[in-house]
């Protein structure tokens, strides 16, 4: 399932009188801790490129294809004591009860956890306590080692168990796969779980989950995946500035204010992280190798504390982390910056934001550099069950890029003008089109169009 893209193309030839317009209604939008959007270096600032979220909903039972099925998510406790809570639809505590195991019990649960004040609970949903919820905080595992680069694992044609461990080991979640023909999926990292080895999956059906080290699940050399790799042209200098927290105020349509707090799960980082640094070897081999990421990322320590107004919703644009940006991204540093952070509080409270992904080409907004800003998925399917989870990224970097290149002269292509000039989705992706404007494969009668080497090698934000 591959995002729909939506949302009007703003480029150097749209008049400064309707950029401006653009600007006054979301001022007039009223504020998010007010004054996010005034100062006089983003007069002129043109509306975001947006990226429209992904429609539809996942099967409860995950993703089914020619390729394999996957079972509910189960939940394992150990013989011993357990607090199990009820809440409410506001997350508001309504029960809880202390119940003991003599032995080992599993029941069906909800495929994810949910952060309610703090911590995370997963929702028992069939047997005896369906509809209580038991704390399940993550367990640190043992030595482990995140890969520089995703690594393949192979899966064997059989059924494989991706974990979650939880409560110092006294719990566990698990889904199976059962894969009707090998497989590989993608790993970020390697770690120890008791005395057994596991690969958290970064892609495939099991993405999020740990398999365990085995006969049928076996970790690949480390190849060049056979790409031709040949120096790039051009290499962008880029930071992500990742927001686990966020704490802002802002009006709702109804006209009452409401107070967003939420905290990123250790599952969804590990998702937004791996997705965002397949976006470095993705780049590289879309354009043909002429293109290279330099890629920085922060944690930022402290939350989102700000708004910008975008029409009718909200976006965290630049205004809304200008001290960060001063801080981490001063002028000249970086030609790209992508903020990612979390919509969605506990309560399923969402922040409207007008797109998954929103762009501005390189400006004084962003202290020279391109800005983009990526939200965290509603549903964790965006990134689990595509091909490209790493697209939204791509995508929005070349926003920034054509943007850039736009204003030099070398290129006047419409990211949003696929269906223009033949293109559409294949295998639910756009790679084809991203990776023809990427390498200046786009035909428009005997004219080629997009990033060809001239373009590559002609500049970037640090460089013009």
């Amino acid at each position: 399932m591959t995002p729909n893209r939506a949302g009007t193309r703003f480029t150097s030839r749209t008049t400064s009188l309707v950029m401006l317009l653009a600007v006054a209604l979301a001022l007039a939008a009223g504020g998010a801790n007010a004054g996010d959007a005034g100062e006089s270096v983003y007069a002129g600032m043109p509306e975001p490129d947006a990226f429209a979220a992904p429609v539809g909903v996942a099967a409860e039972t995950g993703p089914t294809d020619a390729n394999y099925q996957i079972s509910a998510a189960k939940i394992t406790l150990k013989a011993g004591k357990y607090a199990l809570s009820r809440f409410d639809g506001a997350n508001k505590l309504l029960k809880q009860r202390t119940v003991s195991f003599a032995t080992a019990v599993r029941f069906r649960a909800a495929n994810e956890p949910v952060l309610i004040d703090g911590q995370l609970f997963t929702l028992i949903d069939g047997g005896t306590w369906q509809g209580w919820h038991v704390a399940t905080p993550d367990v640190v595992p043992t030595s482990p080692t995140a890969f520089a680069q995703p690594r393949n694992v192979l899966l064997a044609q059989t059924s494989h168990k991706g974990f979650r461990f939880h409560a110092a080991g006294r719990i566990q979640t698990h889904r199976v796969a059962t894969l009707s023909t090998a497989a590989m999926s993608e790993t970020t990292k390697e770690a120890f779980f008791g005395s057994k080895k596991h690969y958290l999956m970064s892609s495939g059906p099991l993405a999020g989950r740990w398999v365990a080290k085995s006969a049928s699940a076996s970790l690949q050399p480390a190849t060049s995946s056979g790409v031709t790799v040949s120096a790039p042209l051009v290499t962008w200098k880029t930071l992500v500035l990742v927001y686990r927290e966020i704490d802002v105020t802002y009006k709702r349509s109804d006209g009452t204010d409401y107070r967003l707090r939420a905290r990123m799960s250790d599952y969804m980082y590990d998702l937004a992280l791996s997705s965002v640094r397949r976006t470095v070897q993705t780049v590289h081999k879309w354009s043909g190798s002429m293109a290279a990421l330099d890629m920085d990322v922060v944690d930022v320590p402290h939350p989102v504390t700000s708004l910008t107004p975008l029409g009718s919703g909200y976006w965290v644009g630049p205004a809304a982390v200008k001290p960060d940006l001063d801080e981490y991204a001063p002028a000249g540093r970086y030609d790209s910056i992508v903020v990612i952070f979390l919509p969605k509080d506990a309560a399923g409270v969402v922040i409207p934001v007008p797109g998954w992904g929103l762009t501005l080409k390189p400006g004084a907004w962003a202290n020279g550099a391109g800005f983009s800003s990526v939200k965290t998925p509603l549903e964790n399917w965006w990134w689990t069950d595509v091909t490209y989870p790493e697209e939204v990224f791509v995508h929005e970097w070349m926003h920034q890029v054509l943007g850039f290149h736009e204003t030099t002269g070398h290129t006047d292509l419409g990211l949003h003008d696929d269906a223009i000039y033949g293109y559409a989705k294949v295998d639910g992706t756009y790679k084809a089109w991203l990776s023809d404007v990427m390498q200046g494969l786009v035909t428009a009668g005997t004219t080629r169009l997009g990033m060809d080497a001239a373009a590559w090698g002609a500049g970037k934000p640090t460089l013009p």
